[in-house]
């Protein structure tokens, strides 16, 4: 039986980055990386291989702005945390730029809610634009 990471519905934007046989989910999963984190840190590290880029980034501000409202509403705190040395796999397999880079790091090593305004600022102030102009 083929596993979950053989196969992939769509295309092959995540396969391809595969380092180790480590997809994003992967990452997420094995660090315990909450959903909202996952998610938004997905949209960042794919929107230059999908079909849909402006769509997935603000998808990615979206769920940034959940966690941050969580935070206030319900105490919200980090799930779990990419230790440096696999985040630096996952940024050079998935070929980040400086600032989806930053706001994935930030995505998935989170200590306090600044950490995800700043995140959310930079997705919103400086990688969508980009892709908007693409």
């Amino acid at each position: 039986i083929m596993g979950a990471n053989d196969r992939q519905p769509g295309g092959g934007h995540y396969k391809d980055k595969a380092q180790g046989g480590w997809q994003h989910w992967d990452y997420c999963a094995r660090n315990r990386i909450n959903y909202l984190e996952s998610a938004a840190s997905k949209y960042v590290s794919r929107w230059r291989t999908k079909g849909s880029p402006v769509l997935d980034l603000e998808k990615a501000v979206h769920y940034t702005d959940k966690a941050i409202e969580l935070i206030d509403q319900i105490g919200y705190a980090p799930g779990g945390h990419v230790p440096q040395d696999q985040f630096e796999t996952f940024a050079k397999a998935y070929g980040l730029g400086k600032n989806e880079y930053r706001a994935c790091q930030l995505l998935m090593q989170w200590a306090c809610k600044a950490d995800l305004e700043e995140a959310r600022d930079l997705i919103h102030d400086h990688i969508l634009p980009t892709a908007r102009a693409v």
